[in-house]
């Protein structure tokens, strides 16, 4: 089967304060989109940047002609949360839209999974580096 992996990071200076979020593919290397918030919570982030990388699977399927998109997260919590595995306390908006998006997939075509933070993955690096970036970017 084949498959495309998306690498997606989310980042807070203070937790609450600025934050940022990145969506990266290492093969074809690209940003597929990143952004901030002025004032956020590191985990809001890291959601919002699987949101929106669920949002890339149908334009990435037909590009890319892959059977499965796999989306890559340094955040258990993002990861739980969208995967509607733990219940949701806080952001609730941003989990019921993401679990909505995700529920839209058949069934096998998107995997999402949990990659452990700063341990040299490639793709989890470059996809922390977009989203230091965007948090600090200017409005």
């Amino acid at each position: 089967m084949s498959r495309f992996v998306l690498y997606v990071d989310g980042a807070c200076s203070g937790n609450p304060g600025p934050g940022g979020w990145a969506v990266v593919s290492l093969n074809p290397q690209r940003v597929w989109a990143s952004g901030r918030k002025d004032w956020t919570t590191n985990n809001e982030m890291e959601l919002k940047a699987i949101g929106v990388a669920l949002s890339f699977v149908p334009e990435i399927a037909l590009e890319q002609d892959v059977e499965k998109v796999v989306i890559v997260s340094d955040s258990q919590w993002a990861v739980h949360m969208a995967l509607n595995q733990w219940r949701a306390r806080t952001h609730l908006e941003l989990v019921r839209i993401v679990r909505s998006v995700l529920s839209t997939f058949k069934e096998g075509r998107i995997e999402i999974k949990w990659t452990r933070a700063h341990q040299g993955d490639i793709g989890n690096e470059s996809a922390d580096r977009e989203a230091q970036k965007a948090m600090f970017q200017l409005l």
